[in-house]
Order: structure tokens, then sequence, then C-alpha cells
């Protein structure tokens, strides 16, 4: 993030940078202060226009790509992504 930048641009700015891939729409979902680095962490969804325009850069060692369902099964137990993961999906579940 650089310095001046709203956190909304970089997610984009790196979405970009990392895969290729156009941002239509940010979401923030919530924060959480990760002690070990003394961070505040902040997590959004970013929408992307086109997913055929994956392209992931050498930033990106691997990925697979999960329903939502598989999302939750194979996310680390009690991890921070896992706390974000599932705080999203049960807000998207309580919106249907």
């Amino acid at each position: 993030m650089n310095r001046t930048e709203q956190l909304e641009h970089a997610v984009a700015r790196e979405i970009k940078e990392e895969t290729g891939m156009n941002v239509s729409s940010i979401k923030f979902n919530r924060t959480s202060f990760y002690e070990p680095s003394n961070v505040l962490m902040c997590n959004f969804t970013a929408f992307v226009e086109n997913d055929s325009d994956f392209c992931p850069n050498e930033e990106i060692d691997d990925y697979s790509w999960f329903t939502y369902e598989e999302a939750r099964k194979y996310i680390r137990e009690n991890s921070l992504a896992a706390y974000f993961l599932n705080a999203y999906l049960d807000g998207i579940q309580d919106e249907k």
C-alpha cells in the first residue's frame, strides 16, 4: 500500500498487479488486530469483471478455486483467514 493510497484502491491495484484481473466492486468485511506482527488486518471481498483474465504473476506461488463449502472445509481452523472467511460467508447467508 502506498502512503496516501485508500485501502480500496490498494486492493484493486494489488489484484490487477498480481492476477491481471480488473476489480468491478469491493466490499469491506471487517478488521482484526494481528498481535504477532503488530498489524491491523483489513479484510475485503473484491469482485472482478472477468475471471478469464486471470494470469498470476510471480508473487503467487500456488492457487486453487473453491466453492463456499469447500473453502470452509479446507481453511485452517482457528486461523485469521478462517475468521475472515467464515464471517463473510455467514454474512452472505444471512442476506439470503
